[in-house]
This record gives structure tokens, sequence and C-alpha cells, in this order.
């Protein structure tokens, strides 16, 4: 007798049918706020620009609210450039300059539980936190 595997009966037709749920992990992202480093334009300086954004997964994921720094062609430093994430929820997040090497990132609504990265130093650049 033999026997027959449902997923290998259903694949064909569920990729044919667009039914399987999007894996290649697009979400929507909104910019919320970037702020140019203040020194940029001075003495041939291109300094990064820190980015708020939030990032809609679905229905089914929680909302996630994040610090990026971009570079002046807008792409990530360095990998997605992530310096902070929040998940869950969609706190007040704001980023400032202190100098040219210094970025301070302000969340006075962030839960510990809820924040998943936060880095001190990325590439050149120092974070510093306040809530």
């Amino acid at each position: 007798m033999k026997t027959f595997s449902m997923i290998g009966l259903l694949a064909p037709c569920l990729l044919a049918s667009g039914c399987l749920p999007d894996l290649t992990g697009d979400c929507g992202t909104t910019v919320l706020s970037r702020v140019p480093n203040p020194e940029n334009g001075h003495n041939n300086f291109h300094g990064p620009i820190a980015e708020v954004i939030q990032q809609n997964c679905g229905a089914t994921v929680a909302l996630i609210t994040s610090v990026r720094l971009m570079n002046s062609d807008n792409k990530p430093l360095a990998g997605d450039g992530t310096v902070f994430a929040n998940y869950h929820g969609s706190p007040e997040i704001s980023v400032q300059w202190k100098d040219k090497d210094t970025l301070l990132i302000s969340c006075p609504d962030c839960k510990d539980q809820n924040i998943t990265l936060k880095t001190v130093k990325f590439n050149f650049t120092n974070i510093q936190y306040s809530n």
C-alpha cells in the first residue's frame, strides 16, 4: 500500500495559488523621524543619519519601533543599521546628536522587557540612553 504525504500533494497547489505566507521577512516600514549628524557638510565630514522607524509585520506580530543609523546615500551603515529596538507597541522614541560622535536615544515609555537591542557603540558612533 502506498501512502501519500498531504504536504507533498498540497504544496504545488498552494504555491500556484499564492496561499503560502510571505516568508521573505518584508515588513511595512514607516520612518517616524530622521536626524542628520550636525557636523554633516563641515570639512567634508559625512556622518550618519539617525532614523526612528516603525515596522509592522502583520496582525499576528507586535509593532517594532527602532533606531537605525544610515549613511548619506540612505543605506544602513552596517548590517541593517539598527542600534536600538523596542518590540511591542509604539513608544515615543526621540534621538539627538550630542556631538558628531555621540547619539542620545530617549524612550521614557519603553519597558525593559520590550527592549530587544540596546547598542552602546556602532562603528564610530557612541550611543547613550536616557528616560
